[in-house]
């Protein structure tokens, strides 16, 4: 079977393409035993204006059995949509702008490796529309 094993992690990038956050790390084997590593991702959000937990889990990753010194690159994908929060004063969902934290860790005790991300504010989802009269049938009111 597989004996007890211990991994390092080692930031590669975070990257944005407007849609989603994709996070690349390599694991490697530090120990003297074959074993795979499961990398969770968790992200810790400004919470300037509205309130958010201090960290959630937004993705995971399993790695292949590694050897011992060998690593393996793996890429965790989470969707901007997962970071937003409902804005009450906009009624709509968004993102809010700032300094963000990717943390990694295999469970939320053991965080080995933290990294900071900028993101600039982003609206998700409809918009919720007030409803509006045509400038006309205001007029009328009058």
């Amino acid at each position: 079977g597989l004996g007890y094993t211990t991994f390092a992690l080692n930031a590669k990038e975070i990257f944005t393409d407007g849609e989603t956050i994709s996070v690349k790390t390599a694991v490697k084997n530090t120990g003297a035993h074959p074993g795979k590593e499961v990398v969770q991702l968790y992200i810790a959000a400004p919470g300037k204006t509205m309130v958010k937990p201090q960290k959630e889990l937004k993705a995971f990753a399993k790695t292949k059995i590694l050897a011992p010194g060998e690593s393996e690159v793996v890429r965790l994908v989470v969707g901007l949509s997962e970071l937003a929060s409902f804005d009450e004063q906009a009624s709509c969902w968004a993102v809010e702008s700032g300094r963000y934290l990717a943390i990694w860790g295999s469970s939320s005790r053991d965080c080995r490796l933290k990294q900071s991300f900028t993101l600039r504010q982003a609206v998700t989802g409809e918009e919720v529309h007030r409803v509006l009269l045509p400038v006309r049938q205001l007029e009328e009111l009058y």
